[in-house]
């Protein structure tokens, strides 16, 4: 990732979400720089199976464990073999400094994600 403050940049590559919730976050808003956060820009989900799959997206403050209060994009539906891409380019999606993104969907590998967007200093 880019440390450029201001540029688009890929947040996340193309990557297969697991089948259930992961210990550890896919994507944390980076320490550098000072009270930085990240506008996501752009999300491109991927269902690559023959049958619909459910994704989920929690976004989740520093301390916090992903709950059913901070479920971002909470049990949505892809049919089969479709692409969803979605632009925020308004600043509609914010991840302040220390939070970050846990994402599963119903079938390890079903679904991949990438996310772009800027980091930005307050």
């Amino acid at each position: 990732m880019s440390e450029e403050i201001g540029a688009i940049v890929e947040l996340m590559p193309l990557t297969g979400l697991p089948g259930s919730l992961p210990g550890t976050p896919q994507y944390a808003v980076p320490d550098f720089p000072p009270n930085s956060h990240v506008y996501v820009r752009g999300i491109i989900m991927v269902n690559t199976d023959t049958v619909a799959r459910t994704f989920r997206i929690h976004q989740v403050i520093r301390g916090d464990t992903p709950v059913q209060g901070n479920r971002l994009f909470p049990d949505v539906s892809m049919p089969a073999n479709t692409k969803w891409a979605e632009g925020f380019y308004r600043g509609e999606w914010v991840i302040p400094r220390g939070s970050s993104l846990y994402m599963f969907c119903s079938s390890a590998d079903a679904i991949n994600i990438a996310l772009n967007g800027e980091i930005q200093s307050l």
